[in-house]
């Protein structure tokens, strides 16, 4: 038998053993391999593999339902934050849209001061310079050009 495998060479040299537990038939050949399985000695009680466990109190649905609502809770909690976010940012905008008027009054109010005192202090200075007319532009234009800001160095202007 060239096509014989390893297990018909090892039923062959120990006759009368199979891997199987079975005899085989009178022709040599195994009808139905049955596998050995091991078993429960004479007098020993079987092992309880079933689970046997109380019903829990919360049930998988429950649980899912629970969760759902929570994240629904703080989805609507992270949405009110935003709105509420929302709505001082647009309360501060306006308070300060409202006060603008008032804080641009005070600048120009603030720059009329200053140009006054520069003003005084240019008659001053120039008083004994023949042609100067204080306050003319040093520019050669008829456009406005914002005087240049001094620097102060201590508070005295």
């Amino acid at each position: 038998r060239g096509s014989c495998n390893l297990r018909c060479r090892d039923e062959m040299s120990y006759p009368g053993f199979s891997m199987w537990g079975d005899p085989p038939n009178p022709s040599g050949q195994h009808a139905k391999p049955t596998p050995i399985q091991d078993k429960l000695s004479p007098g020993k009680e079987a092992i309880r593999y079933k689970r046997h466990l109380p019903k829990g109190a919360i049930s998988g649905a429950m649980m899912w339902a629970g969760g759902a609502a929570v994240m629904g809770l703080g989805f609507y909690f992270v949405i009110e934050g935003r709105h509420q976010r929302a709505r001082l940012l647009a309360e501060k905008t306006n308070a300060r849209a409202a006060l603008l008027p008032c804080l641009q009054a005070e600048e120009d109010r603030t720059q009329v001061r200053v140009e006054y005192q520069r003003l005084q202090a240019e008659k001053m200075i120039m008083k004994d310079v023949k042609n100067w007319t204080p306050g003319a532009s040093v520019y050669h234009s008829d456009r406005h050009v914002p005087p240049t800001p001094t620097i102060q160095l201590a508070n005295k202007m």
